[in-house]
């Protein structure tokens, strides 16, 4: 009854829905539920299809200096996030008067190697996505497939630059450009949903 529950309720929205519109701890989760789901049902095919997801979004989520100038865009169907504008102020959580006006312009950021998507939103919204990222890693690990040995640089990087800024607000403030251009950052800092432990153990 239960897998008969996910194969009907839970497949259909995990592998259908177009995550690449919203903030990307939707997919990155959605990835981890899925992957979740195919090993419980011994489903190769549903495996296959979160690790790819998995492999899409975590390129898209931490930005890396060797990206070059911009973030990877997400994967998705209505066309979103494409343009450097649209890509500045989705990374700006639209916190930035130039994302604000009709039409919105670039707003000019300047993006920092291991910021997430959603670090200029709030943390704990940046922690769930790098959380997906690392339970996602850690099932695979237990089926034999190293995604962490794929993704070092990026997981290590987006874990560090988020554990460090949430450690020395208090006494140094925002680092130096941390989204730039952006008003009304949350203070909101807590990890509360990173996996450090698991993270830690992987490497």
């Amino acid at each position: 009854a239960f897998k008969s529950l996910l194969s009907k309720a839970f497949v259909p929205t995990l592998t259908s829905f177009d995550y690449g519109k919203f903030n990307g701890n939707w997919k990155l989760s959605a990835a981890e539920g899925l992957i979740s789901v195919a090993v419980f049902l011994d489903d190769r095919r549903l495996y296959n299809q979160a690790l790819a997801m998995w492999r899409e979004r975590t390129h898209a989520y931490v930005y890396l200096s060797t990206d070059g100038d911009l973030p990877v865009p997400p994967a998705n169907d209505a066309g979103k996030h494409q343009t450097p504008t649209e890509l500045g102020c989705q990374w700006l959580d639209n916190k930035a008067k130039a994302c604000r006006a009709s039409p919105a312009t670039d707003p000019g950021v300047r993006f920092q190697n291991g910021q997430s998507q959603e670090s200029c939103r709030d943390f704990g919204h940046a922690s769930m996505g790098l959380g997906g990222i690392i339970n996602t890693a850690e099932t695979a690990w237990i089926q034999g497939e190293d995604l962490y040995g794929e993704e070092q640089d990026r997981i290590v990087t987006g874990v560090l630059y988020a554990i460090q800024i949430a450690q020395t607000y208090d006494s140094r403030g925002w680092p130096a450009g941390f989204c730039a251009n952006a008003d009304e950052l949350s203070s909101s800092l807590s990890l509360s949903e990173l996996p450090v432990d698991t993270v830690y153990n992987a490497y």
